[in-house]
């Protein structure tokens, strides 16, 4: 069971002991949007029922415990713990209303256990490929089953391209260097 107050603005607090622990949970209504951000203390059991009050831009939850008075204060969308007990007098004393509401959140619904998969049947095996081949000017590049073609020659002056029987570059006349030179 869970202690609730509207503190305004759309603004709900929730206060609830779990055992040793105090759950403390601030939920907003954006409109079409509803946020909830929670806390827990460790404050011991309560001896008596939570208190609230309003002071200034403060909430201030008052909790009755084994360990003696305990204090929290809620500011805007921040809840902490008081380690001094803060000045009441001047304080509004607002009501909690019992409510059935979880502090937190609802444990998530176990997922179901995954269905056996069927296992990968073997693979094909994959028919050969044909060579890949491309030649762009001089240039020649193949990839697969290679065929052997001649090196072929340059001239060292000019660069021009000579056939394997030359002795002399037929573009500027240098002698080429080769097997009988």
């Amino acid at each position: 069971m869970s202690h609730a107050c509207e503190l305004g603005n759309g603004q709900q607090l929730l206060v609830e002991n779990d055992g040793e622990s105090t759950m403390v949970s601030l939920a907003s209504d954006g409109g079409s949007q509803r946020q909830s951000q929670g806390t827990g203390f460790d404050t011991g059991k309560w001896t008596k029922p939570p208190s609230l009050f309003h002071l200034g831009k403060d909430f201030i939850l008052r909790l009755e415990t084994g360990k003696g008075a305990q204090f929290l204060r809620v500011r805007g969308n921040q809840i902490q713990y008081l380690k001094d007990e803060p000045d009441l007098k001047k304080a509004e004393k607002l009501r909690f209303k019992k409510s059935d509401q979880a502090v937190g959140m609802e444990p998530m619904k176990p997922m179901e256990p995954m269905k056996p998969m069927e296992p990968m049947r073997p693979m094909k095996p994959m028919k050969p490929m044909r060579p890949m081949e491309m030649r762009m000017g001089d240039m020649h590049m193949s990839m697969g089953a290679v065929r052997a073609e001649p090196a072929k020659r340059f001239c060292t002056q000019c660069g021009q391209a000579a056939h394997e029987e030359d002795r002399f570059c037929r573009s500027c006349g240098r002698k080429l260097a080769g097997k009988d030179s």
